[in-house]
């Protein structure tokens, strides 16, 4: 790792919100990250249960991690898998899916605000959810 990468990686984990706000990709976080522990792209591939060149192409931007996916990474370079995401100026002109969010069958757990939400508190925002739109 450079001497300019390690410094952008300290500055991106360390730093204030704004300095962190500077890395504007996921796929750039990510690779920071791996480089700063140490680890190949093959090592966070087989931690994640993906191929190598899934983390080539996630570093690289061409692929954008589920929420899952995102979760794992989290796990594994030991940071808020929401840390991962810069701000909302990368969603402009995506779809995110809520549904998705809510799959129950990911094995997630929601969190709010540092505050674990429980099974029976995420119905319960589905419901207010659907009932806004329906």
């Amino acid at each position: 790792m450079t001497s300019s990468t390690m410094h952008t990686t300290l500055t991106w984990q360390r730093g204030t919100r704004k300095e962190r706000s500077k890395i504007r990709s996921t796929g750039l976080r990510i690779k920071l990250l791996r480089e700063s522990l140490g680890m190949t792209q093959l090592e966070l591939a087989e931690k994640a249960d993906i191929s190598r060149t899934y983390v080539q192409a996630l570093e690289g931007n061409r692929k954008t991690p589920s929420v899952k996916l995102l979760g794992k990474l989290g796990d594994i370079l030991k940071v808020d898998p929401g840390s991962l995401i810069p701000s909302g100026d990368h969603l402009k002109g995506k779809r995110i899916y809520l549904e998705e969010i809510f799959d129950r069958n990911s094995g997630a757990e929601y969190w709010y605000k540092n505050r674990r939400i429980t099974e029976e508190e995420v119905e319960k925002i589905e419901k207010v959810i659907s009932a806004l739109l329906d």
